[in-house]
């Protein structure tokens, strides 16, 4: 089935952004490098179904209801709920990670700079 190339745009778009499950997927597409079919042999589902998949509301992981809603999100999608939960949990550990750092660095930025700002204030005294 051809789907409108709307649908293609809005699936891209959801490959970037948080609120959708396609941004999960993408990122773990990248940092694992599989590409769609393989990632749509993990989650026993047609490769078709990663665009449904795409398409829907990244569920909180901490959140006591993250296991009812994979499982609706996998029923919507014809996919195993079980891999895509280990998915979903692993790429939000993953950016957990990566986000860490910066906000680390961003914040010893924030504090050289201020630093710096009262060596200067105690050299012109």
């Amino acid at each position: 089935m051809t789907r409108h190339p709307l649908f293609h745009r809005l699936v891209e778009r959801a490959r970037s952004d948080p609120f959708f499950l396609g941004r999960a997927l993408a990122e773990y597409q990248q940092s694992n490098g599989v590409d769609d079919d393989a990632l749509a042999e993990l989650l026993d589902c047609k490769t078709e179904a990663l665009a449904r998949l795409a398409l829907c509301r990244m569920p909180r992981s901490d959140a006591p209801s993250f296991q009812q809603d994979v499982r609706q999100i996998s029923e919507y999608a014809s996919c195993s709920p079980d891999q895509l939960a280990q998915i979903l949990r692993r790429t939000v550990a993953l950016l957990s990670l990566q986000r860490t750092p910066t906000a680390d660095a961003n914040q010893n930025m924030l504090l050289a700079a201020r630093d710096r700002k009262g060596e200067r204030k105690r050299d012109a005294e």
